[in-house]
């Protein structure tokens, strides 16, 4: 199976999107309208070259980022066979307290992987939820301004 960018970003807008969205019943609702700080970066895999956008839920759409190559993350070989990755990271700058920031970007990131995990199994794709991300390419390509938690792969 394969998904356009615009699928892609249909589905990610139902997962992380607008809270008040009225197809949203079943699905927890990521950070209750609070400030979001998590950062979405999505890797689309199946076009004939790996394209790497950034999932904007506030705008509704994915800009796609020019000038980073997604293929220098080392990440596990079946993952690359996977119709898009997305991976959750935050800014290193804390806007709140550390505690506090850490607390809201759980449950964010909990909320958004069951409901892409119940999106996922709708349209009858497999997804995994994967801590395995080579951190330091990671660095190599966004710098430290961002700090990755974890990534999901639909499949």
């Amino acid at each position: 199976m394969t998904m356009t960018p615009a699928e892609i970003c249909s589905m990610l807008m139902t997962a992380l999107g607008v809270t008040s969205h009225a197809d949203r019943h079943g699905y927890a609702v990521p950070a209750a309208g609070a400030i979001r700080e998590l950062r979405y970066f999505v890797c689309v895999r199946s076009v004939p070259l790996p394209r790497l956008f950034e999932f904007v839920p506030e705008a509704g759409q994915m800009a796609e980022l020019d000038g980073i190559l997604f293929e220098d993350i080392a990440i596990e070989d079946w993952e690359r066979d996977s119709i898009f990755n997305l991976i959750f990271c935050y800014q290193a700058a804390a806007k709140r307290s550390y505690s506090n920031n850490l607390l809201h970007l759980a449950f964010e990131a909990g909320c958004a992987s069951q409901n892409i995990g119940l999106l996922s199994a709708a349209i009858d794709v497999h997804h995994c939820v994967s801590g395995i991300l080579n951190v330091r390419a990671f660095r190599s390509m966004f710098g430290s301004a961002f700090v990755p938690l974890h990534m999901i792969s639909i499949m």
